[in-house]
């Protein structure tokens, strides 16, 4: 959905009906797939790819975000709570600094209905260089040592 991008087009309400999207999708995999063949579900990709520059001049958005992050983990923490979850938001180094998306998705996480092991595993790191997130991983770091339950 190109909502995704526009954030002026965010609501509870289509953000809402997104998740529920997606947890009707998990049940579905669940309830017909799981038992029938064991053993290949091994976690949950949370697929909504979001980008903090979206979020880091409209703190409201991060509250709107992680209300939905937690209808969706809510959800897959009932059906499945054996299996962790991968988040990966997307990180542009033209739109928003390491420090500031580490800073966004602390706060979101803080909120976040986490489980042990579940993961962040940012995506466009590669995109956003070594020097600028600091050899260390800057976001991977800053967010995960605020994080101890992330995998």
């Amino acid at each position: 959905d190109e909502r995704w991008w526009n954030t002026s087009k965010w609501t509870p309400e289509w953000i809402t009906e997104q998740m529920m999207l997606g947890n009707r999708v998990a049940q579905e995999i669940t309830e017909n797939y799981r038992s029938r063949y064991p053993g290949t579900l091994k976690g949950w990709y949370w697929v909504w790819e979001i980008e903090a520059s979206f979020i880091v001049n409209s703190p409201e958005l991060g509250d709107l975000l992680v209300n939905a992050l937690n209808i969706n983990l809510d959800c897959l923490t009932r059906l499945t709570p054996d299996l962790s979850v991968i988040l990966s938001p997307f990180m542009n180094s033209q739109r928003c600094t390491a420090e500031a998306h580490a800073k966004v998705w602390g706060g979101i996480l803080r909120n976040a209905h986490l489980k042990d092991g579940d993961i962040l595993a940012p995506a466009g790191l590669r995109r956003v260089g070594i020097p600028e997130t600091g050899r260390d991983g800057t976001m991977v770091q800053s967010t995960g040592r605020r994080h101890p339950r992330l995998a």
